[in-house]
């Protein structure tokens, strides 16, 4: 494959998707390479079109086992000319269930052709402990490894002779998208209404002129808001937040792998 410009697309409310499109894409640095932030609302809503000389990377994180609707949607808006593609999904070293197949399925209806495939370690939102500082240094030289890996190996294939990625999960898919969790963001005192979150919400949950109102029924409790609030004022509340922190400690102990492939030629 010729490849002419490289597309870098991540849904990142906490940077790790970002920070794992990236690593992979340093191995394409000497191409003309142009960012698509899907965390941007107003970016979801654009029309994004492809052709075959462009590689697209992309990452999303892992929600219940599935994409984010917010990227689902987003992707309705995609359209490629059997553009390659590196299929990528950021999980919180807990399990990734069928998201990373979702997003195959999206793209390849879509006019991609996926190329290489895979899920990295990131720090989970709701645990910090879990996958704490991930992708971190070890996670990087990885990642960096698979773009190497994935720029020679788009040197060697042809557009028409990509064999099919052999990609973890089951379809129909074992859940349903995830839907709003029981417990909510609330606002401390602390807040000085500087309107850092009213940008950096993907979904535009948190009221225009009260940075202290969020809207609960849209809000996706992805961490956003307390990613960038310069005096930590936003934090998740209700017992049922406590309840899963318990559950996921019992993930905690063990170094969670990262998998990756590139696809072969068609024998």
């Amino acid at each position: 494959m010729k490849i002419l410009k490289v597309y870098q697309i991540y849904f990142s409310p906490t940077g790790g998707s970002e920070r794992i499109v990236k690593a992979i894409g340093s191995a394409f640095q000497d191409y003309p390479i142009a960012d698509i932030d899907l965390t941007d609302y107003e970016v979801r809503q654009q029309k994004h079109e492809f052709k075959e000389n462009d590689l697209v990377i992309i990452c999303a994180p892992v929600y219940g086992g599935r994409l984010p609707a917010a990227v689902t949607e987003a992707l309705e808006h995609f359209h490629g000319i059997n553009t390659p593609t590196i299929l990528t999904v950021s999980y919180g070293c807990n399990t990734i269930g069928d998201a990373l197949l979702e997003l195959k399925k999206i793209m390849a209806d879509k006019g991609f052709t996926p190329a290489g495939a895979g899920y990295f370690a990131a720090q989970h939102t709701y645990l910090k402990e879990l996958g704490q500082h991930r992708p971190d240094a070890e996670d990087v030289a990885e990642l960096e490894a698979f773009g190497k890996q994935a720029r020679e190996v788009l040197r060697l294939l042809v557009h028409y002779d990509v064999q099919p990625l052999a990609i973890p999960g089951q379809f129909p898919y074992e859940k349903p998208p995830m839907g709003p969790l029981p417990f909510t963001v609330e606002t401390k005192e602390s807040c000085f209404y500087c309107g850092l979150c009213i940008n950096r919400c993907p979904v535009r949950a948190i009221s225009k002129d009260n940075p202290k109102e969020i809207d609960s029924s849209v809000c996706i409790r992805c961490g956003a808001c307390m990613q960038v609030c310069p005096a930590q004022a936003k934090f998740f509340s209700g017992d049922a937040y406590g309840g899963l922190q318990k559950k996921l400690e019992g993930c905690l102990g063990t170094r969670k792998e990262n998998w990756f492939q590139m696809a072969d030629r068609q024998k």
